[in-house]
């Protein structure tokens, strides 16, 4: 029997890379996503419209027409959704406010710590901690009494503890890192604002 040896080929190692014709290029993470706003062609009839439905639904404090079109204007502004901007702000007196945990979660997304020292009906006192340098800062119920607020009821009657957190934040960020705030007040700040206090007159007829 007589037996073949088949012959060897000897191939050379390619240092080439082969590439696909026609492919497609995978889009960057980098890139920005399109924004449904993008597709408004009549910014003043979209915000009209969505400012009436707004209003109607109540949705984020609006009870005004008016309050629906700076909800959705500032939402168009900032590129958020309705539903993004009102996890974050809130309308008083149509006017934009900052929430007191979106705010507090600014804060912690520019490095920002807090550490409660007190939290109750009678003082709220916090170490607040940015770019290396910690603040220890207060707000008490002599405080907030000096400014009339437990006089204004609603909130302050039933939750003081937390009024008294909510103000103390808003304090103690606008102090140590204002940016977080944009130049805004918080939504308690506002609400203070525009409920007046029930004071009692000076003088009373009999």
């Amino acid at each position: 029997m007589n037996e073949h040896i088949l012959p060897t080929l000897e191939v050379e190692p390619s240092t080439e890379i082969a590439t696909v014709e026609n492919a497609t290029a995978l889009p960057s993470l980098a890139e920005p996503t399109t924004s449904v706003y993008d597709k408004v062609t009549n910014v003043i009839e979209f915000v009209s419209v969505m400012g009436a439905k707004l209003a109607k639904s109540g949705f984020a404090g609006c009870q005004k027409i008016e309050q629906g079109e700076i909800l959705i204007l500032e939402a168009m502004t900032r590129g958020m959704s309705p539903m993004q901007f009102a996890a974050n702000f809130h309308i008083i007196n149509n006017k934009v406010t900052m929430r007191s945990d979106a705010l507090g979660a600014a804060f912690e997304r520019k490095g920002g710590i807090v550490e409660w020292i007190q939290f109750d009906e009678l003082a709220a006192v916090a170490n607040f901690t940015i770019h290396g340098q910690t603040t220890k800062i207060s707000f008490t119920m002599k405080d907030a009494a000096k400014a009339g607020l437990p006089n204004r009821g609603g909130a302050w009657k039933t939750y003081p503890a937390e009024m008294l957190r909510a103000r103390l934040m808003a304090k103690a960020i606008r102090m140590v890192s204002p940016s977080c705030l944009q130049g805004l007040y918080t939504t308690d700040e506002a609400s203070d604002m525009s409920t007046p206090a029930q004071d009692k007159p000076l003088f009373q007829k009999n």
